[in-house]
């Protein structure tokens, strides 16, 4: 009786560990599959190596078929009946329209349409006048903001005005300070495979003290007026007046 018993208590052990296994197998892999993120648009999303795609293949009398696809080092995807298709430095838009244009030859009348399942992760490189410059690995959606965050932020010495990435050959300077002040997307870019951003100390600035919304310290370019800085520090508040106002560098010297 004892033996019996036994025998049915481990079997119940074995039950319940396969149930808990398989349940946080599923669960992997669901966090793994899930991306959590901002809206993707397929007309400006350009796919590169490690994309990882979903092809829905819905034919007209036969069962759908439904394809996961991983953009290959070269920049390839493969599918049955067409072999390689190139779709590297395609927006997903543009790739989902030449992977319909190659499987219509062979299934005519088919509904044909691809989602981005994962972005890939991309290395970029951020030096400079942050809490921790270093190599980050990032997703491809991923902007200048993010990557800033990521790296610990800024110093208080740092540079809002003139953040450097190069991209190559090339150097785009940022002006962060009007994404920070204004949302303006155009100077919070998306970041890319190999970026270098380099993050410089401050240059010439103000301390803007008295009835303003946002006193302290800014960072001021060439040629920027009393208005350009009162705009900077949120504006003046109702009590303000400029009569008698004066504005002088950090440094002592008088702003004209």
């Amino acid at each position: 009786m004892m033996r019996k018993i036994y025998i049915l208590f481990v079997i119940f052990i074995i039950l319940i560990s396969n149930l808990f296994s398989q349940e946080t197998l599923y669960t992997k892999t669901q966090q793994e599959e899930i991306y959590f993120g901002p809206p993707i648009d397929a007309e400006k999303y350009i796919l590169g190596p490690g994309d990882r795609l979903r092809l829905y293949l819905i034919k007209e009398k036969e069962s759908p078929e439904i394809y996961d696809l991983v953009v290959s080092p070269t920049g390839y995807v493969s599918l049955p009946m067409v072999g390689g298709i190139k779709v590297v430095r395609l927006t997903l838009s543009e790739a989902t329209k030449e992977i319909a244009r190659q499987l219509v030859r062979f299934y005519p009348k088919s509904i044909i349409s691809m989602d981005l399942v994962m972005p890939r992760r991309i290395k970029v490189f951020i030096t400079g006048e942050v809490a921790n410059p270093g190599t980050y690995q990032m997703s491809a959606l991923s902007r200048l903001d993010d990557l800033i965050k990521s790296a610990g932020g800024l110093r208080a010495s740092a540079s809002t005005r003139g953040i450097q990435i190069k991209r190559g050959d090339k150097v785009v300077e940022v002006d962060y300070l009007k994404f920070l002040k204004e949302g303006d997307m155009s100077h919070n870019p998306f970041i890319e495979e190999g970026d270098l951003v380099y993050v410089p100390l401050m240059r010439k600035s103000v301390k803007v003290l008295g009835q303003v919304k946002n006193p302290g310290i800014y960072e001021i370019k060439e040629g920027e007026k009393l208005l350009d800085v009162l705009n900077m520090a949120g504006g003046l508040t109702e009590k303000a007046s400029l009569f008698g106002a004066t504005l002088d560098r950090v440094d002592g010297t008088r702003i004209e």
